[in-house]
């Protein structure tokens, strides 16, 4: 009996002394009330040791706990992680445009106001117990500057493929070059799409301007193409939010000149033309 005092001894001071020193404790979205001892903050996980058993490690989802102490270090309020798989742990304020506002510590240990563009983020885990005592996640997705596409319709040369850069956020340049039945057809312009400052995903409508072919004709063993301008609106649609490509659907209203409708003997011109394509987001 002695001989396992002896060796109970020692724990229970571990324990005592743990117990003493310990500031740390997690309160779980069930309620539970944990006492610990926090030692690391790593890939969205809490490291810890429990009171109970010192020496094994243990880890909790941030997604687990309503909230925690853990005086020893700034407190975890959000979870900021970067396309790099770095983290950050700092309270989120606000986002605006393509900018992520937050209060962080700098050298000096000073509360201060910090910014970081969007695109820099893979997602923010929020922990707000001063709201809501709930940790919600947002998830951010590229948005294309850069896109090639493959597709049919004007804007794709006929039967083809277009490549489109967007100089700004909302404004992009593009030029399609295809197959179109009468020959090669190309087409370049712009397009206007309406996405709001905050909006992490290119899917929502969008306007067309471009100027090259817009009619094809094939009469008397001879091919004709003719060239104006042609407006459009359309709808991109990307499905799943995590793929880097989506759907591009559009209406397109061709200005023919007169002289398009010379070989066609009457035959009956569709006024509005239909466009379809998938686009593959490069940058």
């Amino acid at each position: 009996m002695k001989r396992y005092r002896f060796h109970l001894f020692p724990l229970l001071c571990m324990l005592i002394s743990n117990a003493l020193n310990a500031k740390d404790f997690f309160i779980t979205q069930k309620g539970d009330t944990i006492p610990c001892t926090i030692t690391q903050f790593k890939n969205g996980f809490v490291l810890y040791t429990s009171l109970s058993n010192p020496i094994k490690g243990k880890e909790i989802a941030i997604e687990k706990l309503k909230s925690f102490s853990h005086p020893r270090m700034k407190p975890l309020l959000d979870s900021i992680v970067f396309k790099n798989g770095e983290s950050l742990y700092c309270d989120s304020l606000k986002l605006s445009h393509d900018t992520l506002f937050y209060n962080d510590f700098d050298i000096q240990g000073k509360l201060s106001i910090q910014s970081l563009p969007i695109d820099q983020i893979d997602y923010i885990k929020f922990n707000t117990p001063f709201k809501s005592n709930t940790v919600s996640v947002f998830k951010t997705y590229p948005i294309d500057k850069t896109s090639l596409g493959i597709g049919l319709g004007l804007d794709y040369g006929g039967i083809g493929g277009n490549v489109l850069y967007y100089p700004h956020r909302n404004v992009g340049l593009f030029g399609g070059l295809g197959f179109a039945i009468a020959g090669i057809g190309i087409n370049v312009g712009t397009k206007i799409r309406f996405l709001p400052p905050t909006k992490k995903t290119n899917t929502g409508m969008y306007l067309l301007g471009m100027y090259g072919y817009n009619m094809a004709v094939i009469a008397n063993g001879s091919n004709y193409l003719y060239y104006g301008m042609s407006l459009g609106v359309g709808y991109d649609y990307r499905r799943n939010l995590a793929k880097n490509s989506y759907w591009s659907f559009s209406m397109i209203l061709p200005f023919r000149s007169s002289e398009s409708f010379l070989y066609t003997d009457g035959a009956e011109v569709s006024p509005i033309l239909f466009s379809i394509g998938y686009k593959f987001i490069l940058k």
